[in-house]
């Protein structure tokens, strides 16, 4: 069984993607109260390369559970902050966001999942923020044969564009998109469904 920490790779999809996104905000960072939740973030790169290695020596992790975690315990604002620098925005500070606001935001995450939209704001991330327990790295170290790579070494090979410049500071209104283009939609079918009725009614009135 591998159990992976947050994972970081080339491109926006998961938590890496919700990062961006926090880091993309204009003036603030907001994070979850109290502040203090962490991550062990670990690259895609490093994680697909070890589940290779598990393939490859079945027998001997056999019943074995590894918990695939980067070399580091970061914590969420500072993590939120290597994106930001990153990204190539100016410093923003951070806030803290009260659980009374935040939840209704991830139950809002949590409904639109239910229509597809399986985002990383959702109540299941604020509870595995909230019970990270710090694992050692050197297990999974040991099964790729070469040092994990940081967060900031990750980030330093990476080279921002103005695509992630953009996705990171439209990421909290997509989701606000896809509802009104959804609902749109939807208008518009019954709208195409009244327009048959109305032509169907006339039809019959003209042959009668």
């Amino acid at each position: 069984i591998v159990r992976p920490d947050l994972v970081l790779g080339n491109g926006s999809m998961g938590g890496g993607a919700l990062m961006q996104g926090l880091a993309g905000l204009p003036f603030v960072m907001p994070v979850p109260a109290p502040g203090t939740q962490s991550f062990q973030p670990i690259t895609l790169e490093d994680l697909s390369s070890g589940i290779v290695r598990l393939v490859e020596d079945e027998t001997e992790y056999a019943g074995l559970t590894l918990y695939a975690v980067g070399p580091e315990v970061v914590p969420l604002a500072e993590i939120v902050r290597h994106y930001r620098r990153w990204l190539g925005f100016d410093e923003a500070r951070t806030v803290l966001m009260p659980r009374f606001i935040l939840r209704p935001i991830l139950w809002l995450g949590d409904l639109a999942a239910l229509f597809g939209n399986r985002g990383a704001l959702r109540s299941t991330s604020l509870y595995e923020m909230d019970k990270f327990e710090p694992h050692d790295a050197k297990h999974f170290e040991a099964l790729l044969g070469k040092e994990l790579t940081t967060i900031d070494t990750f980030l330093r090979a990476q080279i921002s564009t103005v695509v992630e410049r953009q996705f990171a500071r439209i990421y909290f209104l997509l989701p606000l998109v896809r509802v009104v283009l959804g609902f749109w939609w939807i208008f518009e079918g019954f709208e195409g469904v009244q327009s048959v009725g109305s032509f169907d009614l006339l039809f019959d009135q003209t042959k009668a």
